[in-house]
């Protein structure tokens, strides 16, 4: 399902993210299942970086 995969430090929490082949960015949960926060979107893997620490801030965590 998800093809590139990344870590993203925020609040000092780092949270693994991956991007699909269609461009959604997924974050795992503490058990390893993936989820997507509103549905965020990216192009690279460096993207998706940036696009969740923007989620990340916007969800209040």
């Amino acid at each position: 399902m998800n093809e590139e995969h990344s870590n993203v430090e925020h609040n000092g929490r780092t949270y693994s993210i991956s991007l699909d082949k269609v461009g959604y960015v997924w974050f795992e949960d503490e058990k390893g299942v993936p989820t997507n926060y509103g549905q965020g979107r990216a192009r690279s893997i460096e993207d998706a970086e940036k696009v969740a620490k923007s989620m990340l801030k916007a969800s209040g965590r």
